[in-house]
C-alpha cells in the first residue's frame, strides 16, 4: 500500500502545483488528458482509475475546474465509451464528423457571448480539418499509386492485343 499512498501524494502535489493555464493546455475532449497526468506524475495512466482515492481526487478537481470555465460543463460532453462501444460492434470504420460551431450571439456593444468558448471550439475545429486533410492527402496519393499501377497493366494489355482499344 505504500506505493498507492505514494501515487496519492504525487498526484496531489501535482495538481496543487498547476495553474489554470496549465491545466487548460491538457483539456482534452473537455476532460483532463489521463496519459498526459500520468506522465507528469510519473505512474501508469491505469493508476488514475484503479487508485480509489486518486480517481476520487481527480473527479472533484475536475468538477472545480468546470466551475472555474476551465473545463467545459458535463451537458456538452459526448460518452465517449459508449461512442467506441458502438463502434466495435458495427465493425466499420467511421469518420467523426466535424465540430459544429455556435453562431456567436452578439451583445448590443457588439462583444461576443461566449469570450472564452470560441477560441477553444476554433482550435478543435482547426485540429479536426487538419487531421481530416492529412487523412484525405493519404488516401489521394494512395489512390494515385493504384491508379498509375492499373493504368501500366491496361496499357500492356492494350498493345499485346488482349484489350480493345
Amino acid at each position: 500500500m505504500a506505493t498507492s499512498q505514494a501515487n496519492l501524494e504525487t498526484f496531489q502535489a501535482w495538481s496543487a502545483a498547476k495553474t489554470r493555464e496549465e491545466f487548460l493546455a491538457i483539456v482534452y475532449r473537455g476532460l483532463l488528458n489521463r496519459k498526459e497526468i500520468a506522465l507528469q506524475c510519473g505512474f501508469s495512466k491505469s493508476v488514475l482509475a484503479q487508485n480509489p482515492r486518486i480517481h476520487k481526487l481527480l473527479h472533484e478537481l475536475e468538477t472545480r475546474l468546470r466551475a472555474e470555465g476551465v473545463l467545459p460543463l458535463d451537458e456538452g460532453l459526448p460518452d465517449i465509451r459508449s461512442e467506441r462501444e458502438g463502434r466495435q460492434d458495427e465493425g466499420v470504420e467511421h469518420r467523426a464528423a466535424p465540430p459544429q460551431l455556435e453562431p456567436l450571439n452578439s451583445q448590443a456593444d457588439g462583444v461576443p457571448t461566449s469570450q472564452q468558448s470560441t477560441p477553444r471550439k476554433l482550435e478543435s475545429l482547426v485540429r479536426h480539418l487538419q487531421s481530416e486533410n492529412a487523412s484525405q492527402r493519404a488516401e489521394i496519393q494512395e489512390l494515385r499509386r493504384q491508379l498509375s499501377r492499373l493504368s501500366a497493366i491496361q496499357e500492356a494489355l492494350a498493345t499485346s492485343g488482349r484489350l480493345p482499344r
